[in-house]
């Protein structure tokens, strides 16, 4: 594992001496994983023991229904961090699972067995993360409050004239990438993939935008 990499690229550890990071890592109290995609991860009602770090690939938060319909709350990349807030909040099990949707590798952190561990050198390690963790809480109550302002768009359209507006200011430019196909992103605007679908080809033919698959260019500003 490239250590440097974590300390430089993942804002759990960033606050962390090299050293510390280095030694912790041979204690037993995190494994990595190779997923393939479309494996699950953490599953829905099992209890929150870990927290994890995406390696490489990517791992999307899914919600499920009592029917068995899915969610996708977000999409993690390399260096982000997931199921840590339920962890904090002594949450006893999963709300959500966490899918794999890029194969790639993930860290797990086993926080159970890290808490009750006497150790100088884990009660460090684990004082340090906790410190890390508030930081990181406190960047995704941010973004939540921007996936809550887009969901509560009444129209199909409306979201996801918004979301693409969104990706197109994070990128800096009127021509992205998405990281949805069509149905992950019906899943992630909670809208059925049909209307999806059909706002799209509407908003082609009016000249708003252009796509193809998953890459798209605005071409004029919504007329509200």
């Amino acid at each position: 594992m490239d250590f440097l990499w974590l300390y430089m690229c993942c804002p759990l550890f960033q606050k962390m001496d090299q050293q510390l990071l280095l030694e912790a890592s041979q204690c037993g109290w995190w494994q990595v994983r190779q997923q393939n995609s479309q494996q699950p991860l953490l599953q829905c009602g099992e209890p929150v023991r870990y927290i994890g770090v995406v390696l490489s690939g990517s791992v999307d938060i899914v919600f499920p229904d009592f029917w068995g319909n899915q969610t996708i709350v977000g999409r993690l990349g390399p260096g982000e961090e997931f199921a840590e807030a339920f962890f904090c909040a002594e949450v006893e099990k999963m709300p959500v699972s966490v899918v794999t949707a890029d194969a790639g590798q993930v860290l797990l952190l086993d926080m159970n067995a890290l808490k009750n561990d006497a150790q100088p050198i884990g009660q460090k390690f684990y004082a340090g993360l906790m410190e890390s963790m508030v930081h990181i809480l406190a960047r995704k109550n941010t973004v939540l409050a921007q996936r809550i302002q887009l969901l509560s768009r009444r129209r199909t359209r409306e979201k996801l004239f918004a979301y693409l507006s969104e990706q197109a200011l994070r990128c800096g430019a009127t021509t992205f990438e998405i990281p949805f196909n069509r149905q992950q992103l019906a899943d992630y605007l909670a809208v059925e993939r049909s209307a999806l679908s059909a706002q799209l080809s509407q908003m082609r033919e009016e000249g708003i935008l252009l796509f193809h698959r998953n890459r798209f260019t605005l071409l004029r500003e919504e007329e509200q």
